[in-house]
């Protein structure tokens, strides 16, 4: 398996997964009939014990291959793919960062560059308003991506935003926990690139006038309301 293959685009109600076409440079993964446990068996040891608790948290994949099983749209997530091998394997020579998750999130162009010196696992894909992280665990891919979102807002910088992301990481492993850790920190699609047609501000595109004072900065997803707001 290369860097290179990726997914796209959402699952499709009733249409089978075999049935979901290939787009150019787009792997599809297909449904087999081994189960999970079957796949992962001659997987590394950790990564079988992720594998396990993916399944446990969300449910059997909804898809897979040898190298790697695929759920859609579950929990917060538009994907979650947890891979065989690592993706710093092939350019850092370190089985790392197996586990990919993506989320609905349309990246401004402008902003592009910034994410990827912020850090070189996040993936942009502009034209599906997709964003991935790779990581070794959920809670980092939470950490990695709520960095972004505040890059977008231009609430940090690349610099500031890697510095933060060392400081978390060391927390957690001396065993303390942050909200960047615990969900995502800002609703999905919450960014809209601007355009000659954009609403001022203060609207929304239903035409409908809102205070800036009234406007609330954040909205957290229902399954991580206990994350404290900002």
């Amino acid at each position: 398996m290369t860097i290179a293959e990726r997914l796209s685009g959402r699952r499709i109600a009733g249409v089978g997964l075999a049935a979901i076409l290939s787009i150019a440079g787009v792997r599809v993964f297909t449904q087999t009939n081994e189960g999970s446990e079957t796949i992962i068996r001659n997987w590394p040891k950790e990564i079988q014990a992720q594998a396990r608790a993916l399944i446990e948290r969300y449910g059997e994949p909804s898809a897979s291959d040898a190298n790697a099983l695929v759920w859609f749209n579950n929990g917060p997530w538009r994907k979650t793919v947890m891979h065989r091998e690592g993706f710093t394997q092939a350019v850092m020579g370190r089985d790392r960062d197996h586990l990919e998750q993506a989320i609905d999130y349309p990246v401004p162009e402008d902003k592009v560059a910034d994410i990827r010196r912020f850090d070189k696992r996040i993936e942009v894909n502009r034209a599906t308003d997709e964003m991935s992280s790779h990581a070794d665990a959920e809670s980092m891919n939470f950490l990695a991506l709520n960095l972004a979102d505040e890059i977008v807002k231009g609430e940090r910088t690349a610099q500031g935003a890697r510095v933060f992301y060392r400081k978390v990481q060391l927390l957690e492993k001396a065993g303390k926990s942050s909200p960047y850790l615990e969900g995502l920190l800002f609703t999905k699609k919450n960014v809209k690139e601007p355009d000659a047609a954009a609403p001022e501000k203060g609207t929304e595109e239903s035409g409908m006038s809102i205070p800036e004072k009234d406007r609330k900065k954040m909205e957290y997803p229902p399954a991580y309301d206990d994350v404290p707001k900002r």
